[in-house]
């Protein structure tokens, strides 16, 4: 069963690469004129820690979805460069929680006609403006699936709030991180070796999206 799931990722995702590449042409015209996938960004306001706060703002036509930052089994992971700003030493974001879905028995994690992905600016002078540039590379799915690049260009002025109201909403739907500790054994399994993970979770009702993040120590 393992060996069927393994080919079915795989053939699965050879169909999306193919039907990207064969539909991307004449798709991205009819996505660009329909207008499938727009970007605003929401300039926010200036901390009072001198970082902004600010958001991505993607719309979706209906029936179009994009992918969380870990898309799942199928999916085009969200990409950016951001290379262009100025006055900017880095910038972390906050996802809202996405709805997970599955298609041809493979499950992603996706969002439907908008998302507002807050983001939290940290800059090299917190007294000056700044300037966030760039581009951000989406996948955007219905009955295809096409790999979108939308650019930006957009001042954080020092003073004043646009999208207040947007952003602290979505800043409440993003996923709670758990004070909970994790372990994490090395066990054999039938395919080599195998990793155990444990964890007490909070109690829930219903079924809940659990993303674990994981991280390599190589040190030593």
């Amino acid at each position: 069963m393992k060996h069927f799931s393994l080919f079915r990722r795989a053939f699965f995702s050879a169909v999306l690469a193919l039907t990207s590449a064969v539909s991307q042409g004449s798709a991205q015209s009819s996505l660009d004129g329909d207008k499938m996938v727009s970007l605003e960004i929401l300039t926010g306001w200036r901390a009072q820690d001198g970082t902004q706060i600010a958001a991505i703002k993607i719309a979706l036509a209906p029936d179009w979805v994009t992918y969380w930052r870990v898309p799942g089994e199928a999916g085009i992971p969200p990409q950016f460069s951001l290379t262009q700003s100025e006055n900017i030493s880095g910038i972390s974001f906050s996802w809202p929680r996405p709805k997970a879905e599955t298609k041809f028995g493979l499950q992603s994690f996706v969002y439907h006609d908008q998302v507002i992905v807050p983001m939290t600016v940290t800059l090299k002078n917190p007294s000056a403006p700044a300037r966030l540039a760039g581009e951000i590379q989406i996948g955007v799915c219905a009955d295809v699936c096409i790999p979108v690049q939308l650019s930006f260009d957009t001042d954080l002025p020092a003073t004043g709030e646009v999208g207040t109201k947007a952003i602290k909403n979505a800043l409440s739907l993003g996923a709670r991180a758990s004070k909970t500790t994790a372990t994490c054994d090395f066990i054999p399994s039938a395919a080599g070796m195998g990793v155990r993970i444990t964890a007490k979770l909070p109690p829930s009702k219903g079924r809940k999206l659990l993303s674990l993040n994981t991280a390599i120590n190589h040190s030593g």
